[in-house]
């Protein structure tokens, strides 16, 4: 039986086509057991064992490509009327993109992946050893527009005020093999009077502004792991070292040197370890739980206080699928969970929405605003205390009509929700600009800031953080008429101005929270939120009007705005736009001296002419030490106020 087999193994490939190389091959056998196969048929090895001596056939060719039909025509007119149809809805454009990236799938031909880009798709900048890709419509258009400000994005190493080693210290981690074993995770916990110390820290510095955990239920279970941390959970370890990294992050070196004994840079590295090591024990990724997912939101939320780079986005990607996986999309009242249950769901997926949000405008990425992004019904957390709750409440507290320890957090979910009706076509508002503006205003200042007394610092810190929220919808306000002017072809020079000094404002708010006294406890928190897209208005508006009005309250506000995000040490590193706002200012400082020395004559009369030399610099220059830009490239705000989105503006906290 088995000669016939090798018989008719033989015949079948005598009957196939001779292959284009003869090239011998060994025998299944001896391949499969790595041994040198005589080639014979039946080969030596194959005799000796009495098996079977079979030998692969030939390699089949490609196929040929079948003929167009009917049918694939008939698809493909299907695929365009889908896209035609999107395109003529609001929003088509990116709606009919959508669908032409889904239809054509991987196959998509040459000439169609060679085709232009338009800032509204965005547009990668080559040069460097990675590609930044950016589609936000502001950043993309003004790299667009100025390309020479592409080299001041890819050159990084100027910002000469932080420590190099931020980046690789706080960049890496959480999603690799543990260090360790789990049973010496025990040498990283601090001692049971610094762990009680770094949970008071937490409740004092960092649990008001990031209202992830209910504290009276979480106080009994955290000194319960502290006084025993062998027997403890893996997600529940891993929440107390993202607990300990978070409540040193809010503390200064001197403070961390004086409770821990050891430099500030070394107790977060241990609790970082710590945190990895217990998140890779407990199976995070697959088998998530809440105290896990809490802990890394935690450590994500607080990673920007160190380093702001591309780590957090990606881990932002792996927060949302894995909150998606354990339902934190859906409204808890869904589930017939308990309502502390419900409501800490509900703080903890905001938290993340916000968290993503934040890093997209870091480095210039388009976001969609949670709900259409994730289809999620998730409600806001409720206006409450968190003693108004507790594991045997059975009905849902009403919300209060003052000020409450949720209230800092609720106005940015107001804000986020504010700009999305905002943002919306005419056609499909409800209201208009101006009303919803009026209605959000009210809800503020009659609700999460009622009864606020400006002597307690996390009371202040809202009322600071609520003026500058409502002027940066003011500034939206404006900066749409501007763009409805500019669509009818007779922009207006007062909306620009009005434009202007509600920029103006929103950095003057935005100094005047950050370098208050009594808001010191917060700073961690709240020098991570960089005003991009103001600076970037009120620079580009003094590179086109180096002479207009409100000049010197302009330059006031940007020298200041600039030498705390440089120069004080609770600043973290800026994102990968700092370095283009940085040359933005430059040259907005040369435009402005070339103005000063024309005793006449309006901003377009200083500019250079076009074919004026550059001081000598080469047209190939990439350094940015000598950047420059014909002054004449620089074209008006209104070009751009169009699809000036104002969703990207950082709104969470």
């Amino acid at each position: 039986m088995e000669e016939e087999e090798e018989l008719n193994v033989q015949q079948d490939d005598e009957s196939l086509p001779p292959s284009k190389y003869q090239v011998p091959r060994s025998c299944l056998h001896c391949h499969k057991r790595k041994v040198r196969c005589n080639k014979a048929s039946p080969c030596s090895n194959c005799v000796r064992l009495r098996v079977p001596c079979r030998y692969p056939g030939p390699v089949q060719g490609k196929r040929r490509a079948g003929k167009t039909s009917i049918s694939d025509v008939s698809e493909r007119l299907a695929r365009l009327e889908r896209t035609l149809t999107a395109l003529s809805l609001p929003g088509g454009a990116r709606e009919a993109a959508a669908i032409v990236s889904r239809d054509r799938g991987i196959g998509s031909s040459n000439t169609e992946s060679e085709s232009s880009q338009s800032p509204s798709e965005g547009i990668l900048i080559p040069g460097g050893s990675s590609t930044p890709y950016i589609n936000d419509l502001l950043m993309s258009q003004v790299l667009e527009k100025e390309r020479e400000l592409q080299s001041a994005f890819r050159s990084q190493t100027d910002l000469s005020h932080h420590s190099a080693t931020r980046a690789t210290i706080f960049g890496h981690g959480l999603i690799f093999q543990p260090h360790r074993p789990a049973a010496s995770v025990l040498d990283l916990y601090p001692t049971r009077w610094e762990a009680t110390q770094l949970w008071q820290v937490y409740t004092n510095n960092v649990s008001p502004v990031v209202r992830i955990l209910h504290i009276p239920s979480m106080q009994s279970v955290v000194f319960g792991a502290i006084s025993n941390t062998k027997d403890i959970p893996h997600d529940l370890a891993a929440l107390l070292f993202s607990i300990y990294f978070s409540a040193v992050t809010s503390l200064s070196p001197e403070e961390v040197a004086t409770l821990l004994k050891m430099d500030r840079v070394s107790a977060l590295l241990r609790y970082r370890e710590g945190l990895e090591t217990a998140l890779c024990h407990a199976s995070f990724l697959e088998t998530p739980t809440l105290p896990a997912l809490q802990a890394i939101v935690l450590y994500v939320t607080c990673l920007r206080a160190h380093h702001n780079g591309r780590s957090a986005w990606a881990l932002n990607g792996l927060l949302i699928r894995t909150a998606q996986s354990m339902g934190l999309h859906r409204d808890g009242k869904q589930f017939n969970l308990t309502p502390l249950d419900a409501e800490i769901r509900r703080r903890l997926w905001w938290q993340i929405v916000g968290c993503d949000s934040r890093a997209a405008e870091d480095h210039g990425l388009y976001l969609d605003s949670g709900f259409e992004m994730y289809a999620a019904d998730t409600q806001m957390p409720a206006n409450i205390d968190d003693s108004d709750l507790s594991a045997s409440t059975t009905v849902l507290p009403p919300d209060k009509p003052h000020w409450t320890e949720t209230s800092i957090s609720l106005m940015t979910c107001a804000m986020s929700k504010m700009l999305r009706e905002v943002t919306r076509p005419p056609g499909e508002r409800t209201q208009s600009a101006p009303q919803v503006l009026r209605d959000f205003k009210t809800r503020l200042y009659d609700v999460y800031l009622y009864k606020c007394d400006m002597n307690v610092p996390i009371q202040r810190a809202s009322v600071l953080l609520g003026n500058l929220l409502i002027l940066k919808v003011e500034f939206m306000v404006y900066q749409q008429a501007l763009s409805r002017d500019t669509a009818e072809n007779h922009p207006s020079s007062e909306a620009a101005e009005q434009a202007l000094l509600a920029a103006v404002g929103c950095l003057e708010a935005h100094s005047k929270l950050v370098l208050d006294d009594l808001c010191r406890s917060f700073l961690w928190l709240l020098t991570t939120y960089i005003p991009y897209y103001v600076l970037t208005y009120i620079l580009w508006h003094l590179c086109v009007h180096p002479g207009c009005a409100n000049l010197e309250r302009a330059w006031t506000a940007v020298d200041i705005s600039f030498y705390q995000i440089e120069h004080l040490t609770s600043t973290p590193m800026p994102g990968p736009k700092w370095a283009i706002l940085r040359h933005l200012k430059d040259k907005a400082n040369q435009l402005r001296r070339q103005a000063e020395n024309k005793p006449c004559g309006d901003a377009a009369q200083v500019l250079p002419d076009r074919g004026a030399p550059r001081d000598g610099i080469p047209e190939d220059s990439l350094d940015p030490l000598h950047w420059d830009i014909d002054p004449m490239l620089f074209t008006d705000w209104s070009d751009f106020a169009q699809t000036f989105n104002m969703q990207y503006f950082d709104t969470h906290i």
